[in-house]
Parts: C-alpha cells; structure tokens; sequence
C-alpha cells in the first residue's frame, strides 16, 4: 500500500541505510545551480531531439544497485538557422527525482529494520528504533507565538477579556487591591499574615475570594503566553509531536507539508504512522535545576514542558525518522 508521507528525515534514513549497508553514494543531484543554461553553435539540417537518461552506477550492496543513481536532463534542438539549446533540469525538477528517490529508500530501510522495530514505547530504551500507529497532537510555538502577537495586536484574546472583567470589578468594588495582591503573595509563600492583614482579610472574604479567581486566571493567561514565547525562542525551527507516553521532536525543513496544514493533518483524531528513534527518556529529576550548568537548557524546557502536560518522569523523547497515513 502506498505511504502518504507527511514527515522524512532524509539525512538519519541515509546514514541509516550506509551504517547497514556498508556505505552509500548519494548523487540524485548535487548541483546548486538554479534556471536554464543555453549554448548556440553551427550545425547542419535541421530535426529536434529530446533525451532524457538516468544513469545507474555501480556500488557496495544493494542501496548502490537499486536507489543510487545520477540523473541528467537535455533538450537538444536544432533548427535550419543553425543553433543549438540544452536545457538543464530546474531545481524544481531535482526536488521532485530527489523526493522520489528518498520516500524510496524509507521503504528499503523499514525492510532493513525489520524484526529490530519496536512497537511498544514504554519497553523502550535510548537508541531503540520504533514504529507505531498512533494518535498524535501537533504543537507549533512559533505558529502560536504569532497568533497570539496578533490577537495582542488587535485586541482579541482571553487576556483582554480577563483584563477588562477586573477593570469592572474594581470599579464597582472599593477595595485595597494593593493590600489584597499582598496577601495572595504571602498566602503563596505559606508566610503568616500580620494582625492587620488578617482581619481585612476575614472581614472581606467573599468578595477578595471573588477578586482572586479573576487575578489568578489573569496570572495563569500571562504565564502561558510568557512560555509560548519562550518555547518558540527555544525550538526555532522545530515543533512538537505529542503521542501517548512520547514526545517527538519535529525538524520543520523535513516536513512534506506547512505546518499550518499539518496542524490539520495530526489533530483529526486519525492514526499516523511514526518511525522514529528514542534520544531520551526523562527522569524522576525532569525540571528540577541541576548543579550541573550543561543540564541547565534541558532542564528549564523539561519544566516548561512538564507545566503544559508534555513531558513527565518516563516520556520517551523521539527524533522522528517518517510520519506517513
């Protein structure tokens, strides 16, 4: 059956394919160069001629003899005024025989790894390859990040909303939100309130319970939007493909599709097929600050993550190898 494929990292599948194979030869088309290149001469006659070729080399094992291969593209024509054009394939043209070429060697490498593929996240352990038909939630922070810039911008979010509520409460109810805010701060830290404190505190109950549900929602916005910004910094270039018990690291150059279209694709409730290889699994310490300063970064996305239900102690991290329907 034919795969849709919607994610392909290309580069792990090649060093993949050369570690079982003993080496492979990657020349589908290392040119750069972009557009038409044209050459006139002299010739005799006249006829038109059209010659495309794929010339096979030979090489170690069967990737070298089935998959590796140099393509070539001219178009010759002569006319009776005697000149000559080749056309050089476009870039275009390149993309389309280099993605043929590697949604080709996936299938070479699944049957490669068959029998080694783990289907079973939670028996897995670092270097484990899997694959699994799951389903899968997909997280662009970069996409939100802009969202909600422009939401901010023209005044549509939740936050607005909150805000404009607590404008209204305190409008209508004469109060000390100064005091009261410090009162929230002590009860957070678990710090005894003073005399004075505690009595405007019993004497006012309802209404300050009342006013706290609105500031910790307020609170709870502003951090939210505080993290997406953070992550968005953080995983530049990358998005987040949660599935049961794992978390996959998405590359965005490797995606088959935009994101704004795989949003779509992962969150209909369908089962994708992943490929993939375990990097990481977190641990009991996930978040927590380390005296170690090189576990720093991890440990600060790690509490990021863990705030938003992504990771927690036990989830697989998994660099995706292929997502395809």
């Amino acid at each position: 059956m034919d795969k849709e494929i919607l994610y392909l990292n290309n580069s792990l599948v090649n060093s993949l394919l050369a570690q079982h194979n003993g080496g492979l030869v990657s020349g589908v088309s290392s040119e750069e160069s972009s557009g038409k290149a044209k050459t006139k001469g002299n010739t005799t006659g006249g006829k038109i001629s059209t010659d495309v070729s794929a010339e096979a080399s030979a090489g170690l094992g069967k990737i070298l003899s089935r998959f590796d291969a140099n393509i070539k593209g001219d178009i010759g024509g002569e006319t009776s005024l005697k000149s000559t054009r080749e056309t050089a394939l476009s870039e275009g043209q390149k993309d389309i025989i280099n993605k043929q070429f590697h949604d080709y060697s996936l299938n070479i490498l699944l049957d490669d790894l068959a029998g080694a593929l783990k289907d079973n996240l939670n028996v897995t352990e670092i270097g484990d390859i899997i694959q699994l038909e799951t389903s899968s939630q997909l997280y662009d922070f970069e996409l939100m990040s802009e969202l909600v810039q422009a939401s901010n911008d023209n005044g549509v979010t939740e936050k607005e909303e909150i805000e404009d509520k607590i404008q209204q409460f305190k409008l209508m109810n004469k109060l000390n939100y100064q005091k009261i805010e410090q009162i929230f701060e002590y009860q957070r830290l678990e710090v005894p309130l003073n005399s004075k404190d505690n009595d405007y505190y019993n004497r006012n109950t309802q209404i300050i319970e009342e006013y706290r549900a609105l500031f910790d929602e307020l609170t709870t916005e502003n951090n939210a939007f505080a993290n997406i910004n953070i992550l968005h910094k953080y995983l530049d270039n990358m998005a987040l493909l949660k599935v049961p018990d794992g978390l996959c690291l998405i590359e965005k150059k490797y995606l088959y599709e935009p994101e704004e279209v795989m949003l779509f694709r992962t969150n209909d409730h369908k089962q994708i097929n992943l490929v993939g290889r375990i990097i990481n699994i977190t641990d009991s310490d996930n978040g927590q600050m380390s005296e170690d300063l090189s576990l720093l970064p991890l440990r600060m996305v790690e509490r990021l993550l863990n705030m938003i239900d992504l990771v927690s102690e036990g989830t697989r991290i998994i660099e995706p190898i292929a997502l395809y329907y």
